[in-house]
């Protein structure tokens, strides 16, 4: 790799790698979430009966991640396998793995477009989407997911660079791409009153060029990659591989995903405000999630780089910096949210009674979000010691299972909408419990075997 865009997480200053490399990543991950914000707040602002229309788009926002979440743990495990190739400097296999992982890109988002074309109706209708904007939640739905090829060729193809350290180009593709959703948002629907397709068919566009530009810079033999078409295929071996780890990962994304359809299947039954208030509050709590997804997201590239290095010492270090960081960032949104949030929320639309709404959710999210912030730094390190299989567990108990148990037996003795919302850092305390012992244990079991090897 080129030395100015490329990080050798293996050694050096731990604080100044791990700020260089996140900085960028939590601005590409903000500008993506970007895409879905974009969306909410034009069409809750300038489409013709724009609370309607807001609804319409965050009522598919729980049933389309479940969906995506299907296969975006192969993208981690991908990554974490590529990580660990590099920090062990075993080259030919990780020129190998980043031929397969974008050629799981493309195949996953063929999956994923017949899929939600054909499920998207259904699904929504299960989660008792309100009647009147089931139609438009469908049509949004439909468009969104026929980008999905697109998404995943970006999602798959930005990890291989962010291996390596990368994380400025892909901040930089969208950026640009993102600045081209807004504008053709507004072309579509303040000019050409397309109203909820409209900011669907922006955000597949401007998802078809971010993937453009990342597959120009691994494959153009002027770059550090020099990938070749030639060498593309689906190895069986680093299929097996990422599909061992990747699978875990998408379970536990999918489990946490089913989580949410239950609660939206809740506030839906509130009516067409509620839920307008609830995706506003979503398209914020959104934003807050892409920071500890970067968090997320660094710990594990890092963790995954010295496992392969054989420095278990060094993940000791990362986890307490890079939770220190992420939590102290998660405390000063979570104020600003406690003492403003009808002006955040305002952004997306003015009405005061989704205001009102969504000033309920915010609040609670918020706070649990600085407990979920440790979450994400340990659960990076664990997957970037290839921990999946337990992780995977604690969800299921923890995420999943706990917030349908909350929804149907511990709700209903207090059916306030804001006890609903409760159930979201329950659920980070819980997980916690189980999560820490297993880091110490896994991180130990390293150490000795490090120290067996010297």
């Amino acid at each position: 790799m080129k030395r100015h865009y490329s990080i050798d997480m293996t050694t050096g200053s731990i604080t100044k790698k791990l700020i260089q490399f996140v900085l960028p990543l939590m601005a590409s991950l903000l500008l993506q979430q970007l895409y879905n914000a974009a969306d909410k707040a034009v069409v809750g602002q300038f489409a013709e009966n724009g609370a309607l229309a807001l609804a319409a788009v965050g009522a598919t926002g729980s049933a389309a991640n479940m969906m995506v979440n299907l296969v975006v743990g192969l993208a981690a495990g991908a990554g974490i396998i590529c990580s660990n190739l590099l920090g062990g400097k075993q080259m030919d296999a990780l020129r190998r793995n980043m031929h397969t992982t974008v050629m799981l890109g493309l195949a996953s988002g063929v999956f994923l477009a017949v899929l939600g074309v054909c499920v998207a109706k259904p699904l929504l209708m299960l989660m008792s989407c309100p009647e009147n904007v089931l139609e438009l939640s469908t049509l949004y739905m439909r468009i969104f997911f026929l980008g999905m090829p697109a998404t995943m060729l970006y999602n798959f193809a930005s990890g291989i660079l962010r291996t390596f350290g990368d994380s400025r180009r892909p901040m930089v593709i969208l950026g640009v791409c993102g600045l081209m959703n807004v504008l053709l948002n507004l072309v579509f629907v303040i000019g050409l009153k397309m109203s909820v397709a409209g900011v669907a068919l922006a955000t597949v566009l401007s998802q078809v060029g971010s993937s453009v530009w990342v597959l120009w810079i691994l494959f153009n033999p002027r770059d550090a990659y020099k990938m070749s078409v030639k060498e593309l295929n689906l190895g069986k071996k680093e299929v097996l591989d990422v599909l061992r780890i990747g699978i875990p990962c998408s379970i536990n994304s999918v489990l946490f995903s089913i989580g949410n359809v239950v609660l939206q299947s809740t506030i839906n039954t509130y009516g067409g405000l509620t839920v307008a208030g609830a995706a506003a509050s979503d398209s914020l709590t959104d934003i807050y999630f892409q920071i500890l997804s970067a968090f997320y997201t660094a710990t594990m590239t890092f963790a995954g780089q010295c496992y392969g290095a054989g420095k278990p010492d060094r993940i000791r270090k990362l986890l307490l910096r890079s939770t220190g960081i992420c939590m102290g960032i998660m405390g000063v949104i979570c104020v600003v949210s406690l003492t403003i949030p009808n002006t955040l929320l305002s952004v997306f639309n003015a009405d005061p009674s989704v205001l009102a709404a969504g000033a309920q959710k915010l609040r609670v999210v918020a706070i649990g979000y600085v407990i979920y912030a440790l979450n994400e730094t340990v659960l990076g390190c664990l997957r970037g010691m290839r921990i999946t299989v337990a992780p995977m567990i604690i969800s299921v108990v923890c995420i999943c299972l706990l917030r349908i148990l909350w929804v149907v037996f511990i709700y209903p003795l207090f059916p306030q909408i804001w006890f609903l919302y409760m159930c979201y850092p329950v659920s980070y305390v819980t997980s916690l419990c189980f999560m820490i012992p297993l880091y110490f244990r896994t991180i130990r079991r390293e150490e000795r075997k490090h120290l067996a090897v010297e």
